[in-house]
Parts: C-alpha cells; structure tokens; sequence
C-alpha cells in the first residue's frame, strides 16, 4: 500500500495548470482541492515578446520578466551588459554598466582608521560622514559611564548627554524619574497631609497651607496656632490614663493617639531595644500616624531622634521612621518640626518652580538671540520649541534653548572666519572644519529638555579648539604672505600644535597650554591682521611713545596714529599711509575714525566722559 491511501501506480491526474499530477494513487484527494496537491513543477509560461519563460514554481504568481537583454548602445557600439571602465574620483572602478550613469556613491567596502585610532569597514562614499561606532565608555562629570559611542561623542570631547535613570531623591523624598540632569520638579501626586485634609496638587507644585485651627490638645496643654504655623504649646510627657481593650494600662501619652500594644500582653513586641530604654518599667510609647505598620517608638528615644539634623550634608527633607522609613507626615506630636520642614521644603520649591516673569525674560532673551542664527530652518525648529516649552512653564527647557541658540549663532561667525581663509592649500583645512561644525550643529540641535554643566562646558572646549586651529592658520598663511622663515624650532611647535588639535584629548589644561605657546611664539614674529605689525613691534612702539591708554586711534583704512598731550582731537590731517582725513576738531575725533583698542588696550578715548576711571589700570594697584 502507498502512504497516501491507494496504490503505488502513478496518478495521472491533469491539473488546472495543465501538468500532470505525478503524486501516488491518493482516493483522500481525488479532486485535487488539498494543499499537497499544488503544482510545484517550473511554470514556463511565455513572459514577453522575447519567448522568455517564467523561472517560478507553477503554483506561485508570475512577475515581470526580468531576463537581461544584450544591448548595443549606438554612441559607443558597446553592449549594455559589459561593466564601465571608468575609474570614479575615490580611485575605485565605476560599478555602473557602459553606457548608464557613472556611479555617484561608490559602494565597495574599504577600512576607515578614525582619528581615536579604531578602524572599521565602511562604504567607501560614507568615508567622510560614517562616525567611529565603538562605545565610547567615558566617564561624565555626573559619575555614570557615557553610553554614547565613539564618533557620537567626538572621541571623548563632546558628550552625548547622560542616558542613566537619575534615581536621585528629590526634596520631596521622591525618587526622580528623569534623565541623569538636573532634576525637574516632581510630577507625582503630593503626600502632604495633616489631620483636616490632603493636598491636591503635584508634588513639585507649591502647597496651599492649611488655615484649619490646630487640634493637638490635652488636658495640661492646647495650641492656639493654625495646623500649619509651629505650635504654641509645649510636648506633654504625662502618662495616657486610658485603658485598653485587654484592660491594662495604655503605654502612649496624654493627648497622643494611643499605640495597640500592650506592655503585659505585647511584651517581647514593647521591650524590644531600639533607642535603649524600651523595657524600663514606666517606658512611654509615641505611635507613628504615618506608618502603615503603625510603628511605636520609646518616646525620649524619638523625640531625641527628630530634634537631629537629617544627615550631615544638611539636605532639607522630612524624617523617616527609623523602621519602615516611610515619611513622618501626620504624627501630631511633632507638628512644629514637620511644619518647619515643609515650609523650608517650600522655599526650595519656589527657586525651583518657574515664574512668568523668569519665563518671559528667557524668551525675549531666546528671541534676541535668534537675530544673530543665519540658518532659517534651524531658527524655524527653535522658536517652535521654545513657544512649547513656554506653554508647559518648562524652565529648564527654555534655558536649554537659550544656550542653544547662543552656541548656533557662535558657530555661524565661526563659518565666516574659516570662510576667509583662502588658498587652496587650506581647502582640506576648511573642509574638515566645517565637517566638525555640521556635526556641532547637529549635536547642539538635538532636542533635550536642559543641557547639563558637561555639556556646555564640552561645547565651549570644542568652540576654544576651533578658534586657535584658525588662528594658528590664519598665521601660517600671514607668514607665506609675508614670506617670513620659520626656524626649525618653530616648526616643530606648529606641527606638536597641530597634531594636538586634531587629537582626541580635550582641549584644557596642558593640551590648551602646548597649542597657547606655539601661538604666543608665532605672534611674537609674524605681523597681525589688525595692525599690520608683530606683538613685540606693538610693544615697542607703546614703550617709546610714553603715552597714556587712550592716545591710539585708527583712520578709515585701519592705520594707526596717536594724538599727544591731552590725547582730544584738535586738529585734522591726512594719514600717511593712504592720505585719508584723520584726526578732528573741538576734542571730537572724525566720525569715520576709531579708538585703536588693540593698540594698548583702552576701552575710551583718554580724551572722554569716561576716561578717567575706564582707562586707568586698576592692576596697578596691586
């Protein structure tokens, strides 16, 4: 017998597709409607013009027919099929075919080496964009680990910012569920309560006092103050002469809510030693209102307890029961201390929370701002993110995007500087400078609800590092103007400079101060942009003038002159060096004339309302 029921003779059955069924003699499936009964021979249906057949199974649906077809392109009389000879700008062979359109991203694999020394394989059109992708496993100013990766964090000098859960404790004894930052004000619902009522808003909003008259009274003492102002009355450590329903004494206090333990029948529960004085005789009990284990402490014990300061760090926030640690809230005996707390914990709230006014001048700042960004699209994503955070009071928000704002508009005077170097000696230069400030941008772009002290101060060391790689350039192309020699000792500081430029370490301490001596040494010799003479020249000529701050001024063409005496203008002439009108009449120097700050450092004309103070040197003094 054949395994699918009938005999071992062949079928023969013609399927609807028109092949024979070559299955086994099958009487459980006669009809041929079973799944087992598909087709599964080639298909060979006539696809096309061209007689091609199909390549599928019959059983599956025909597509297009995708034969290629050999092709003579008559510009060149080659066949489409042959692959392009070209060789594409990256060195690679074109993978297009001859006659198509030469390759525009070239898709061979090659071995990237960043400048952090990892290497990676990589498509040869992403060279100039991919990022190192090896975990970058720094550690932040914060103490958590970096989770960014290598080339995300600029190889250690710029940060992503900080994906740790924070899990401090906020001063509301909540734990913070944000980001690790600076902490945003509690969302969670408030536990504030007292004997009349609960508070209803959130934890980081500010509470509503409760004017209710205060109920802690007993027969000796009764407070006269409002529940939420100390209480006037002093603890009263008389015994409660209540009974309890096993019928001995009660343990607690006059006045105070009495515990459920008994010192008869509860007695290995009330002796047990906690603050050492629990199995005296005439031991008296406080209960914790607030805890759910309804937690009884020796009164001298606990009162001691509360009078303490939190920790030595002096943070403010309510005592714990030293048991179950839950908040001690609603213990009507130490109202006074819970009261002071919650009014400190309050005033922390308020420098917290943000206000309209505070909100206001953040936004007119962020809008000034936005006045000096040259990107549309960038400010477009900006001032939609700052009418948000507005709309939410979300303070930290709107001072994140205030240092955003001003860290863009920084970086667009950057673009113009580096645009000013010229040659094509220095295109590779600006190429890689405006790679670093695209992937700056991006950085600084990324939407985040505060920037963090790690990440302004990274950004403000990147900012630091691209401002002297330009000045050290902007020298090495005033000296080849100048045709100045550099000896081989300066040399050897400009290449030490540039190689620490172009590392990975951060750029402070030791690494700033290599890069700041090459050049101090260079300004030293080479003529700046600004006055045409050396560093040493400059001082040189301020010596032998023996002039006070303020006597250096500059005509329309930016050469420099002085003016003795009293140091106002009182006459005009013509400069020296381009015949333009310098000078002026009356102790009014021309309109079209400047103060030569950089000349000897003075911020007004000696001759001037300002002068006498302004220009004086205070350094002296000491």
């Amino acid at each position: 017998m054949d395994p699918e029921g009938g005999c071992n003779i062949r079928c023969r059955y013609r399927l609807d597709c028109g092949h024979v069924c070559e299955r086994f003699c099958h009487p459980l499936d006669q009809d041929h409607k079973k799944e087992s009964s598909r087709c599964r021979k080639r298909c060979n249906r006539i696809l096309c013009v061209n007689r091609h057949k199909c390549p599928l199974r019959c059983e599956q649906k025909c597509e297009p027919c995708k034969e290629e077809m050999e092709k003579i392109i008559p510009r060149c009389g080659h066949v489409q099929r042959e692959a392009c000879q070209s060789i594409l700008s990256c060195g690679h062979k074109c993978q297009s075919r001859c006659g198509m359109a030469h390759t525009q991203d070239c898709g061979l694999t090659v071995e990237k080496i960043w400048p952090c020394g990892h290497k990676g394989n990589i498509k040869c059109h992403q060279k100039d964009k991919a990022i190192c992708s090896v975990a970058c496993d720094g550690i932040l100013s914060c103490s958590h680990r970096c989770r960014g990766t290598c080339g995300q964090c600029f190889y250690g000098r710029l940060h992503v910012p900080c994906r740790n859960e924070c899990k401090r404790t906020l001063v509301c004894g909540h734990e913070c569920q944000d980001r690790c930052s600076q902490c945003p004000p509690c969302t969670r619902p408030c536990q504030n309560q007292c004997q009349h009522s609960d508070c209803p808003r959130r934890c980081g909003e500010l509470c509503t006092p409760c004017r209710e008259p205060c109920i802690w009274s007993c027969e000796h003492y009764k407070c006269t103050n409002i529940c939420s102002e100390p209480c006037d009355r002093p603890l009263c450590d008389k015994p409660c002469r209540k009974r309890l329903a096993c019928g001995h004494s009660c343990i607690g206090l006059c006045g105070e809510p009495c515990p459920a333990d008994c010192r008869v029948c509860d007695k290995q529960k009330v002796t047990e030693i906690f603050f050492g004085d629990e199995d005296e005789e005439d031991a008296r009990f406080v209960l914790l209102q607030d805890c759910r284990m309804r937690c009884i402490f020796e009164v001298n014990g606990m009162d001691t307890y509360m009078k303490t300061k939190v920790d030595e760090k002096g943070e403010i926030k309510l005592k714990d029961c030293p048991k179950c640690r839950t908040p001690i809230r609603r213990t009507i005996r130490y109202r006074s201390t819970i009261n002071q707390t919650l009014t400190d914990i309050e005033q922390v709230k308020s420098h917290v929370i943000a206000n309209k006014t505070r909100l206001r001048k953040l936004r007119k700042d962020i809008r000034q701002t936005f006045g000096e960004i040259e990107d549309e699209q960038n400010k477009l994503i900006l001032r939609r993110r700052m009418e948000k955070a507005y709309d939410e009071q979300a303070e930290n928000a709107l001072t994140a995007l205030l240092n955003q704002s001003r860290f863009l508009s920084q970086i667009d005077k950057h673009k113009s500087e580096w645009s000013n170097l010229k040659g094509l000696s220095y295109r590779g230069e600006r190429k890689k400078a405006f790679l670093l400030i695209g992937r700056m941008v991006d950085w600084i772009m990324s939407e985040r609800s505060l920037m963090t002290a790690q990440e302004t101060g990274d950004a403000k060391l990147e900012f630091d590092r691209l401002r002297a790689q330009l000045k050290l350039l902007m020298f090495q192309m005033r000296a080849n103007e100048k045709r100045i020699q550099l000896d081989n000792t300066l040399k050897a500081k400009i290449r030490d400079a540039e190689t620490t430029l172009n590392g990975t370490c951060k750029f402070k301490g030791d690494v700033k101060a290599k890069v700041e001596d090459c050049l101090r040494a260079l300004q030293n010799i080479i003529p700046t942009t600004e006055l045409g003479i050396s560093e040493e020249e400059r001082i040189m000529i301020v010596n032998a003038m023996e002039l006070q701050k303020g006597h250096w001024f500059k005509c329309p063409n930016g050469h420099v002159y002085a003016i003795d005496q009293c140091g106002g203008a009182t006459m005009e002439s013509r400069c020296p060096d381009c015949e333009s009108w310098i000078g002026g009449a009356n102790h009014r120097l021309r309109a079209d004339n400047v103060l030569a700050t950089e000349m000897d450092g003075a911020v007004h004309a000696a001759w001037s309302e300002q002068a006498n103070m302004a220009n004086y040197g205070f350094e002296a003094i000491f």
